[in-house]
């Protein structure tokens, strides 16, 4: 399975080498920045798995196989290339907009977009004042500068969209699903955002019901449907495949949340607790405030959304999340999430005839891999 999420990010990659190349002539009339945003969005898109994009191949792929056995000609592929680029391009955007809004400084094992451009401000040295007013202008412009950085990622995906060369009524179907998707990201983001400021912690139904639209769908959805609407699927096997992947994303934004307090900084790529810091309404965050005692809760309290605490307060969180056995409760509801997936996988392969088939046993492999991640 990683063998082939590894081929389809070189072809990706191959891809927005040449595109970003062609954009630096473009943007680069406009000043400086626009050749430098574009060796920066390369380095850092590429710098990721690039699961996303491949899941559009993926896709793609599971269907096209079987039309490939049933002896009919398949096309499309270097269209889905493009279209795994503007889905990593996307990915990118909202991940530099994300480190923006959690403060975070380290992103995929390097500095953020929005620190190197403070990192790069500070290096000129052209701020004045003192050094504390040096680094306060150069963080908050490296901020504004990220904004814009991820704005330009946006658009760059949807000119790549915009291009492709597809049967006009898929084309159309492709470019309202990514919209509608991402528009509901930014949504979901504003609840997440505003409920790290809020002392509700939301139900469990509400929580999960964020992760749906803030990771699940684009994550896993979205691309999965994109690939497999140019294989020409039809209406029904689409929407098994989305139902399929919103619950997968789901479990993958739980897992990711398990990382960022159980996991190892250097594996994830990112600090362990910024959820703590940012006072995040995770799942973790509900089911430890409803089990915890009222001594327990009163020192938690202290600790969540401090972003000044200490490694040694992340730890005392995670050792109270293991003595309250919140892991076990949220492999509970991974593992309701897992029924559900499989009976999705059933009926995928009763309508579209998939057992045996090469991509419909890498799609299972990444199930089971989204399960055991450690990153």
């Amino acid at each position: 399975m990683l063998k082939y999420f590894s081929r389809q990010k070189e072809k990706i990659a191959l891809f927005l080498k040449e595109f970003l190349e062609t954009q630096k002539d473009m943007l680069g009339k406009v000043n400086s920045f626009g050749t430098d945003i574009c060796t920066r969005l390369y380095d850092f898109s590429t710098r990721g798995k690039m699961m996303r994009g491949g899941l559009v191949c993926l896709g793609y792929d599971i269907f096209t196989e079987r039309t490939v056995l049933n002896g009919n000609f398949a096309s499309g592929r270097d269209e889905v290339i493009r279209i795994g680029g503007a889905v990593e391009l996307m990915q990118s955007a909202l991940l530099i907009h994300d480190d923006i809004m959690d403060r975070d400084t380290l992103r995929r094992g390097a500095p953020t977009i929005h620190r190197q451009y403070a990192d790069f401000l500070m290096q000129r040295g052209e701020l004045s004042g003192s050094r504390n007013v040096k680094y306060n202008a150069a963080a908050h412009t490296g901020e504004a500068m990220g904004i814009c950085a991820g704005d330009i990622a946006f658009f760059l995906a949807f000119s790549i969209l915009s291009s492709l060369e597809l049967n006009s009524r898929i084309h159309k179907r492709i470019l309202k699903l990514f919209s509608r998707e991402i528009t509901m990201v930014g949504v979901a983001q504003m609840e997440d955002v505003f409920l790290s400021q809020s002392e509700k912690a939301g139900t469990e139904e509400a929580i999960l019901n964020l992760y749906r639209y803030k990771t699940g769908r684009y994550t896993f959805s979205m691309p999965l449907v994109a690939g497999a609407l140019i294989s020409g699927c039809d209406t029904e096997e689409a929407g098994l495949l989305e139902e399929l992947g919103e619950k997968l994303g789901v479990i993958f934004q739980i897992k990711d949340d398990e990382l960022g307090l159980f996991g190892n900084e250097y594996e994830a790529g990112k600090p362990i607790g910024s959820d703590i810091r940012e006072g995040k309404k995770t799942i973790i965050y509900y089911l430890l405030t409803g089990t915890a005692d009222r001594d327990q809760l009163k020192k938690f309290k202290t600790v969540y959304g401090n972003p000044d605490i200490s490694d040694t307060d992340v730890d005392y969180v995670k050792n109270l999340a293991i003595a309250l056995k919140i892991p076990e409760k949220i492999n509970s509801i991974i593992n309701g999430y897992v029924g559900d997936i499989n009976r999705k996988l059933e009926q995928l392969d009763e309508s579209a005839d998939l057992s045996g088939t090469e991509h419909y046993r890498i799609l299972k492999d990444l199930i089971s891999y989204n399960l055991n991640r450690k990153k």
